[in-house]
């Protein structure tokens, strides 16, 4: 179920930078940045995701690879708000509202559309998604560039 949420959601996305899905679901501002970052294969990243829900129930950065689903990488909350998973390492400031992902000694592999999700609490009526940007990783020709772009 929360899947299907988060895909309607991204595809909602696409069509409206903001919209209301029904009175009591209401989608929030976030903003994932950089819009463009180029690496050499090797060099570590970080990729910063900002939001204004409040309070922020949880924050979950995900991967996707093409044609294949979702791979969880971090969920944090308020209290738990340090994952690390291999060579990927989160955090999450939710006073700033701000999280970032660390992605250290990056490969071509790497390449996938990266996602930052932040729920809002749910109550017995009401459970709100933000909107979600996602970053893609494309191999450079070949000078092992890996190249980061907005989605």
């Amino acid at each position: 179920c929360s899947l299907l949420l988060l895909l309607l959601l991204l595809l909602l996305h696409l069509l409206s930078s903001s919209f209301s899905l029904f009175p009591s679901l209401s989608l929030r501002w976030m903003e994932q940045i950089p819009k463009l970052l180029s690496v050499l294969e090797g060099e570590n990243f970080v990729l910063h995701c900002n939001y204004t829900v409040s309070p922020a129930g949880n924050l979950r950065w995900y991967r996707q690879d093409t044609g294949r689903g979702l791979v969880s990488l971090a969920v944090m909350t308020y209290t738990e708000n340090k994952k690390s998973n291999g060579r990927y390492s989160a955090s999450l400031d939710a006073d700033a509202k701000h999280s970032t992902l660390h992605i250290t000694a990056s490969q071509l592999e790497d390449t996938a559309s990266y996602i930052c999700v932040v729920g809002a609490p749910c109550s017995t009526d009401t459970c709100s998604q933000t909107q979600n940007l996602s970053w893609r990783l494309q191999e450079g020709r070949g000078d092992r560039t890996v190249f980061l772009t907005l989605y």
